[in-house]
Order: structure tokens, then C-alpha cells, then sequence
């Protein structure tokens, strides 16, 4: 009875060993299913779970975990066209496919032969499926090889494939009806062999031997193609003739037309502000960067994303470097900017930058600006004469968006703020200062016209005898010989030269004064003491010599007992303010006898003659 008892249970105690090493299985394998990701595919007739798994899983057997993925479908067999099922994925983009990674807003496609409808993200692309964006829409799509393609607002496009190359490669095209797509890739390992058509061209990107692919193509205005690679190579194709397009090099081509010769893009421009991190309390900042040789025009894209997928606005035809907007919602943005050649290809993009706008109100008030001068300077009716001391003080005020830039301008040319503020060179001259906010409204300052007078004083001298009293022009001059016992008494005074300004009145100069002087800490900072001056456009002052001649041998003034000095100054531009004179003592043998002629905005020029401790007579 025992034996018959085991043999009884024995098929049953089997079976359940099956049935568990059966589920141990199928849960392996549904651990390695949940682990791989998942996309959207929309039925088309004839589909089937098993081949679904076949085309996208890699693998018919795993119809039972796509079925597990559906539980609406009743029958694997039998699929409803136009419905969206979920499927393993045997890779990121399963062969002979694209895969939605990005959808921004107004996106739909065309699973044909089913009509247009909603796209969404992980959605599965096939051949002749199309997909085509709002005013306001924008996707990202990827291909089996890792590259990506984004496009961008009012577009509509196209997949279909071209069956294979003859090492078993499918290839897969692009039709780009309307807009533009930009395809991109980094450390592309397989091969990539998407062509995109627009019009009667045909363009075959592929990436450098660093496996990186940068390209953009679009459908201009009348139809025609043009095509920029910024990384990687490219071919095009039309009207017969086929031309190579290396990196950093784009071409045209009209409908029906064969593609123009490559040209070399616009560099990317540079120094952008607002900078990355700006955040701006009101909602019309100035957009600005680098002029770029050789563009045409400037394009401004206000992204919503640091990728600038989605753009939220696109501004062309900019002739200047910049930008403002009326007003932008409060928000976090990014900005890029590209130079446009004449022949309408887009340069390289400049680096996207994020800012925040932190008000709904703009700034539309320009800043308030005063200017003013200060130093030497003077006026001669209405000529405004300005000398090196002289400055231009300004006064700028915004209370809401704050000061911004400055443009300087002198004589109609953009200057640095130092050779705005002077000196400035001899002559008539026109100043002008142009102030922007951080908002970019401006207000200007001037234009003023004055002259520059950077130039001193002349100064010269001359010897003679009284025939100067009439050059001179001076009345009463004192032309009476000097007395034996005066010139004596001069001597012992020791008094060197005598000066007049006037020629009727003369005074004594003494070495004594200078040598109190050089003893004198605060005076021997400046190592001269002042004698005398005149205050005079045109300024003369008169020496003689009333015993001996005090200067020396080698001095280039040689006065006898009698003879007399004048040093004259004049100046055309804002005239002579003083002719100062005086001595200089250094030590017990070295003087020097000196003028100094200041013009009334401060330029000045110094005259010196040695003169001896002991006189000679002559």
C-alpha cells in the first residue's frame, strides 16, 4: 500500500517542480523586462503583441510582458488600429525608429496611415510617419545611431526609409516640409545614415571621427534649402551636382538650382549681457553682445529652456548689436544670439544664457543727466577755452533700473572716458556723452563745443639798451645813468639786478633773500622764493645790472653796468594770467634766476639763468 501511495503522488510532486522552475523563470524574466525602457506605439493594421516584441523588445517572447504592460487589450492576437500601446524596448530607440524624448507644448504626429494626433513623449516613429508643430510647439527626437533632432515652432516633417545599403544598413530620410530642425549627436558609435530633404536637395550629415555631429537645415523664404554644419561634415545634393560641406561651412540652394559654393559661418558672438545669473526688477532689460565681422543682420531667440528647444520669441533682421524687448512676463528665460551672413546662413550660436525676470513693469524712462565743469578754464563770449586742469563733471540719476553704460563722444568718435574728461588736444572741438540704463533708454548729454588749450605760455628774453624803452611802449622810463656812489652802496647791499614792470619804478634783488630762503625747511621744498610778478596778457619784466654783470661766463645773458634784461611773455590761445620771477639758491655757489609764465587755464612754462654769487664788472 506504501509503494502504491508514492506512486500515485510522484506525476503530481513533478509537476509542481515544473510549474515552480516555470515561474522562477518567467519572473527572471520579467525582472530583466521592468528593467529595460518602455515606449508608445500606435497600432497600425496587421500589428500583433508578438510582432510588436519582435520589432521593438528584440525578442517574440516577450509578448506576454508587453500584454502584462496593456491590460485594456482582450486579445494579443487582435489590435484596435490607432490605439497607443505600451512596449518593452530591447535599446533606447529600437531599429528603423525614432523615439519622442521632448515635447513642448502644440506637437502632433501622423502614425500613418492613422490621422493626425497628439504627440507625446516616448512616442514610436515610423517609416512615413510625420510630425508637425504650432506656433508654439516644439520636439525632440532621437535615432537609433544617439543622435538627436530638434525642431522648432511651424514645422512639419517626414520619416521614411530607404531600404539598405549593401552592408545591410538601413538608411532613414527626413523630409523637412516646412520650418527648421537642427540634428545633433555626441560620441556617435554606429553609423549614421539619415538624409533630409528639403525642396529639391538633398543633405547626408555624418560626424567627425570623434563621433560628434552638429547640423542645421531649413526651409527659407520661396523654398529654398540652406544648410549650416557647426560640427562634423555634410553632403548636398540638387539639380545634379553634389558639393561637400565640411565643418564650420554652410551653402544654399534654390529650388531647382545646384548648391552654392561653401562658404565659411559668422563666428559666434561674444560678451552677452545680461550675463548668465541676471536677475532684473523690471521687464524690458537691453540685450546686448560683441559686433561680429561680417554679419548682416542678428537673430535673438528667448528659449524657455536652457536647450532652447521651446522659443518663446525669435527676432531677426537686428542691424545693431542689441536688443530690447517691450516687455517680457515675469519668469526665468535663456537668450542666445547669431549673426546672419548677407547670403542668409546662420553663424555659430552664441552660448545660451539664463536670466530672471523679477517684474511684469518696464523701464521706459530714460536717466537724468547734468553736467558741469570744473578747474581753470574761461570764457571769451562765446568761446568756452579749456586747459589741462580743466574736467567735465557729471551728475547721472535712474532711480529704477540703475545707470547702465556710457558711450564718450568726441568729435563725432567714440573715446575712452580719460581722453573724453581731457586733456584734449589744441583747437575747437566737440563733446558729446551718450548714458543708457540697465534698461537701454538713453539720454544724452551735450553735444558741447569748446576749445583746448593745452599749450603754455611763450617766453623769451632779449638784451638792449634804451632804444627798448620805445619798443617797449613803456612812458617814463628811467634811462639816467647810474651814480659812481650809488653803484657802490649797491655793491655793498648785495644787491645783483634791479626790475621794474613799468620802467619808471626799480627795485633791488638781493642773494640774501634766496639764501634765507634755502635755509628755510618749508621754502627749500620748493628750492625758490619768489621775487616779483605781473599780471598781464601780454607780460614783460625789466632787469639791469647796476654794478657788474651778475651772470656767468657761461650763461647765455652777458649784461654790462647799465644794460638792461627783458623777458616777455605771451600766449595766443586764453592769454598770459601772471609772469612770475624770483631766485633759486642751492648752495653757496649755485643761483638761478627764474620766470615762470601761466596762462589763464594753467599751462605754464619755466625760464632759468644762472647767475654768480660774486659779479664781474664789464
Amino acid at each position: 500500500m506504501m509503494k502504491n501511495h508514492h506512486q500515485r503522488h510522484a506525476p503530481v510532486c513533478l509537476a509542481l517542480c515544473l510549474l515552480a522552475i516555470t515561474l522562477l523563470a518567467a519572473t527572471a524574466a520579467y525582472g530583466q523586462a521592468t528593467a529595460r525602457p518602455i515606449g508608445w506605439h500606435v497600432v497600425r493594421p496587421g500589428d500583433t503583441l508578438i510582432g510588436l516584441s519582435q520589432l521593438y523588445s528584440g525578442d517574440s517572447r516577450f509578448w506576454r510582458e508587453n500584454w502584462a504592460l496593456n491590460p485594456d487589450i482582450k486579445n494579443p492576437n487582435f489590435l484596435n488600429p490607432g490605439m497607443r500601446v505600451r512596449v518593452l524596448l530591447g535599446q533606447d530607440v529600437p531599429p528603423e525608429s525614432a523615439r519622442l524624448i521632448k515635447v513642448l507644448r502644440q506637437v502632433e504626429k501622423k502614425p500613418t496611415p492613422q490621422p493626425w494626433d497628439r504627440a507625446e513623449v516616448d512616442d514610436l516613429l515610423r517609416d512615413r510617419d510625420g510630425l508637425r508643430t504650432g506656433r508654439d510647439g516644439a520636439f525632440e527626437m532621437r535615432f537609433t545611431d544617439g543622435t538627436s533632432m530638434s525642431v522648432g515652432e511651424e514645422a512639419l516633417i517626414f520619416l521614411r526609409r530607404l531600404g539598405s545599403q549593401l552592408q545591410g544598413v538601413s538608411r532613414d530620410e527626413i523630409e523637412i516640409v516646412n520650418g527648421q530642425a537642427d540634428l545633433a549627436g555626441r560620441t556617435i558609435t554606429q553609423p549614421t545614415d539619415i538624409d533630409i530633404i528639403v525642396g529639391s536637395a538633398r543633405a547626408t550629415p555624418r560626424p567627425d571621427a570623434k563621433g560628434t555631429l552638429q547640423t542645421r537645415i531649413r526651409k527659407a523664404g520661396g523654398g529654398d534649402a540652406q544648410l549650416m554644419v557647426y560640427e562634423g561634415k555634410s553632403a548636398v545634393e540638387a539639380a545634379g551636382a553634389t558639393v561637400a560641406v565640411g565643418a564650420g561651412m554652410g551653402t544654399s540652394v534654390a529650388e531647382g538650382k545646384p548648391p552654392t559654393p561653401p562658404e565659411k559661418l559668422l563666428a559666434a558672438p561674444t560678451g552677452l549681457l545680461p550675463t548668465a545669473g541676471s536677475k532684473w526688477d523690471f521687464s524690458n532689460p537691453e540685450f546686448s553682445w560683441n559686433p561680429v565681422t561680417g554679419a548682416a543682420s542678428y537673430r535673438v531667440e528667448v528659449c524657455a529652456q536652457p536647450d532652447c528647444l521651446q522659443v518663446l520669441g525669435r527676432y531677426a533682421d537686428l542691424t545693431e548689436p542689441r536688443w530690447r524687448p517691450e516687455s517680457l512676463p515675469k519668469g526665468q528665460y535663456s537668450w542666445r544670439v547669431n549673426a546672419i551672413a548677407a547670403s542668409g546662413l546662420d553663424g555659430f550660436p552664441s552660448q545660451t544664457t539664463a536670466i530672471q525676470i523679477a517684474s511684469e513693469l518696464p523701464d521706459r524712462q530714460p536717466p537724468s543727466a547734468q553736467l558741469s565743469l570744473s578747474g581753470l578754464y574761461i570764457r571769451y563770449g562765446e568761446d568756452l577755452i579749456l586747459g589741462p586742469y580743466s574736467r567735465f563733471e557729471t551728475e547721472v540719476f535712474d532711480p529704477q533700473s540703475g545707470v547702465g553704460d556710457w558711450v564718450y563722444l568726441l568729435d563725432g568718435q567714440a573715446v575712452s572716458q580719460q581722453s573724453w574728461h581731457g586733456p584734449w588736444a589744441t583747437g575747437g572741438h566737440r563733446a558729446e556723452a551718450i548714458i543708457a540704463d540697465r534698461a537701454g533708454n538713453r539720454a544724452t548729454l551735450g553735444p558741447f563745443d569748446f576749445v583746448g588749450d593745452p599749450d603754455p605760455p611763450q617766453l623769451d628774453w632779449r638784451t638792449g639798451g634804451s632804444t627798448m624803452v620805445d619798443e617797449g611802449g613803456l612812458p617814463g622810463w628811467d634811462t639816467t645813468p647810474l651814480k659812481r656812489r650809488r653803484i657802490r652802496k649797491l655793491r655793498k647791499s648785495a644787491v645783483i639786478l634791479e626790475f621794474s614792470s613799468d620802467g619808471a619804478r626799480w627795485l633791488p634783488i638781493r642773494l640774501t633773500a634766496a639764501t634765507a630762503a634755502a635755509g628755510d625747511p618749508a621754502a627749500a621744498e620748493h628750492r625758490r622764493v619768489e621775487i616779483g610778478s605781473v599780471a598781464a596778457d601780454r607780460a614783460r619784466i625789466f632787469l639791469r645790472a647796476p654794478a657788474a654783470n651778475p651772470f656767468g661766463a657761461d650763461s647765455p645773458v652777458q649784461l654790462g653796468v647799465g644794460e638792461i634784461l627783458e623777458v616777455r611773455s605771451e600766449d595766443p590761445g586764453s592769454g598770459v594770467g601772471t609772469l612770475r620771477f624770483g631766485l633759486t639758491h642751492s648752495d653757496a655757489d649755485h643761483y638761478q634766476l627764474w620766470f615762470e609764465a601761466t596762462d589763464l587755464v594753467g599751462n605754464s612754462r619755466l625760464l632759468e639763468l644762472p647767475v654768480m654769487p660774486k659779479a664781474s664788472s664789464r
